[in-house]
């Protein structure tokens, strides 16, 4: 019954077809037409995959909130080995420095790279960062801002000398019998130079009163891990919601500059690393796979 039925179905298909060959090739042209315009009006690359989760789901309702309240989850890493040999080295972290320096400055240049982030000056952090600095390092914060009041607090000049020189005869709080030492006079000529400097800036401009009084710059402060081995660079990369893998173009150009600029320091291993760069090879590698595949399968089949 089932056979009688199905070559009846396929029989008059066929005759369908032959009697009237034109219609169906017409119809079937207007159809494959309208399906082309229908996918190039509505057809959209997801290029984030997780775009492609349930967004209901509670661990991606927490990934989602997490992405929108921190911002740089999209940032490349660049890390760079400042050991030799698996082991610390000066003259190697050295090199490494300069890498991490030429590298930075000439990803800046990139049309496909935002922001990069690998060093900064600490005068120029917010006071509350200081809270997350080691406790050691933050009682000899606190301690140098002790050492810092009587500039912070002198209303005027008169006030900062004499302040300064009840200082020099009394240190520790306990009176002196000896004559002030030159390191007193030279930080005494220290403090009055950073006073004159203070005064002679306009009152918005920020200035780093610790660096004058110190009298030498303070070095950068370079992105590290914990163990120090590696420093970081994070770079904000341009993103292309329009290609099917949005990252694409940054981390083709970002890796340019890499190989541009690693060959100029041959001993310095370096790599680039993130959840978009992993993506985005794995995406590269799916892709040229299955077109390797295909190919084998047509060959195959048509043989």
């Amino acid at each position: 019954m089932h056979e009688y039925l199905r070559q009846r179905l396929l029989g008059g298909w066929a005759g369908l077809i032959s009697r009237r060959a034109g219609w169906v090739v017409l119809i079937a042209t207007a159809l494959a037409l309208a399906a082309i315009a229908v996918t190039v009006g509505q057809l959209r690359f997801q290029s984030n995959r997780n775009d492609l989760i349930d967004p209901n789901l509670p661990w991606n309702q927490r990934f989602i909130r997490w992405t929108q309240t921190f911002t740089g989850n999209s940032d490349f890493t660049i890390a760079i080995d400042t050991y030799r040999d698996g082991k610390p080295n000066p003259d190697q972290a050295r090199k490494a420095v300069l890498l991490a320096d030429e590298l930075g400055e000439e990803l800046q240049r990139q049309e496909e790279v935002l922001d990069v982030l690998w060093r900064f000056d600490p005068s120029q952090a917010q006071p509350r960062a200081a809270r997350l600095l080691p406790m050691d390092q933050f009682r000899q914060r606190l301690e140098q801002a002790a050492q810092a009041r009587p500039l912070l607090t002198s209303p005027t000049p008169q006030a900062l000398i004499q302040q300064a020189v009840e200082q020099m005869r009394q240190p520790g709080g306990q009176a002196a019998s000896t004559q002030p030492t030159a390191q007193d006079l030279e930080q005494f000529q220290l403090l009055l130079d950073a006073f004159t400097q203070r005064m002679q800036t306009p009152a918005e401009q920020p200035m780093d009163l610790m660096r004058l009084i110190e009298g030498e710059p303070a070095p950068w402060q370079y992105l590290t891990t914990d163990n120090g081995r590696f420093l970081i660079l994070r770079v904000r990369p341009r993103e292309d919601r329009q290609a099917i893998s949005a990252f694409e173009t940054a981390i083709d150009s970002v890796r340019q500059v890499m190989a541009q600029v690693g060959a100029r320091h041959p001993d310095v291993e370096m790599g680039l690393t993130g959840i978009d760069v992993i993506e985005n090879d794995e995406t590269a590698a799916a892709m040229s796979d299955s077109t390797i595949a295909s190919v084998i399968a047509t060959a195959v089949i048509a043989t």
